[in-house]
């Protein structure tokens, strides 16, 4: 005989709209037993305990702690296989945006006996499966290295972005910046990041410098700053001696760096030949190499010669 030869499923809701949050506990303990089960088999098939797939959005998608005990027995447990199958508890499969994923503790334990438990074969045969989440849509929160922040000066609307920037706030206390993240608080200070260098540049506006028909040259660029070298990187959208677009980026041409980083004027010079309508230019450090520019310099020559 079988005390049980099929499935056991458990689902969670399918719920489609707003979810402010699950708060509470969740709980699908299994059998408390009192006295002797003479079993061939106890379970033979597979237990499926998933958690909700939700559509819609989540302000946060469980809040508490969700308990999946196994049998508690007590007195006689005779049995021939204790556990013969799979055991599956899949996490959420969310489809839209959640604000927070997991705030919790899942438990899972495994079965707690007293008495005789007399099993010719291991107690557990099988496969547990604890599969993490399947998201589609937008995951805020969960995957902390893929953020990017934008920051905006208001007072001229310029745009700056920061990448694998790993905080979901910061603030400035007692002269210090801190960010928080999901593994803490971290100071935001150094020369590097945790070991890395800190890539940085600077991208100027895109222009033809109030001279929309002529064809400019810019041999050179002066710029006065201190750090330890910089690299300058050039677009043009036509020249003039091809007549085309050419929005490739040029470079790097370098700047060298300032003396016992003090404020100084350097050049970056540039290839003879360099022409064309509209100018963009690019400022970035070298190997993560810290600097503070004061201004730069473009010294534009006018060709007689109008674009096509």
């Amino acid at each position: 005989m079988a005390e049980f030869n099929g499935a056991a499923s458990f689902p969670f809701p399918t719920a489609s709209g707003v979810i402010n949050g699950v708060n509470g506990e969740a709980s699908f303990p299994f059998p408390v037993a009192a006295g002797a089960l003479l079993l061939a088999i106890s379970f033979d098939g597979a237990a499926s305990f998933p958690f909700p797939e939700v559509f819609g959005r989540l302000n946060q998608y469980f809040d508490g702690a969700g308990s999946f005990p196994f049998p508690t027995c007590q007195g006689d447990l005779i049995l021939g296989t204790a556990f013969d199958g799979a055991a599956e508890f899949p996490f959420p499969t969310a489809h839209g945006t959640m604000d927070a994923v997991w705030v919790g503790a899942a438990d899972f334990p495994f079965p707690t006996a007293s008495g005789l438990l007399a099993a010719s074969i291991p107690q557990m045969e099988g496969a547990a499966s604890f599969p993490f989440p399947v998201a589609v849509g937008i995951l805020a929160g969960a995957s902390p290295n893929t953020f990017t922040v934008l920051v905006m000066n208001l007072k001229n609307k310029v745009v700056s972005i920061y990448e694998n920037y790993n905080f979901n706030s910061a603030c400035k206390l007692n002269g210090v910046y801190l960010g928080a993240a999901s593994d803490g608080i971290h100071i935001l200070t150094g020369s590097d990041d945790n070991g890395d260098p800190i890539n940085a540049s600077i991208t100027m506006g895109d222009s033809d410098f109030g001279l929309p028909a002529n064809i400019k040259m810019i041999p050179e660029l002066f710029i006065d700053y201190s750090g330890d070298g910089l690299e300058v990187f050039v677009a043009r959208d036509q020249t003039a001696e091809m007549g085309a677009a050419d929005n490739e980026e040029k470079g790097p041409y370098p700047v060298p760096a300032t003396a016992d980083g003090k404020t100084q004027t350097k050049r970056a010079k540039l290839p003879q030949g360099f022409r064309g309508g509209n100018w963009q230019f690019r400022v970035a450090n070298v190997n993560g190499g810290a600097f503070n520019i004061q201004s730069i310099g473009l010294p534009v020559e006018k060709s007689q010669r109008r674009l096509n």
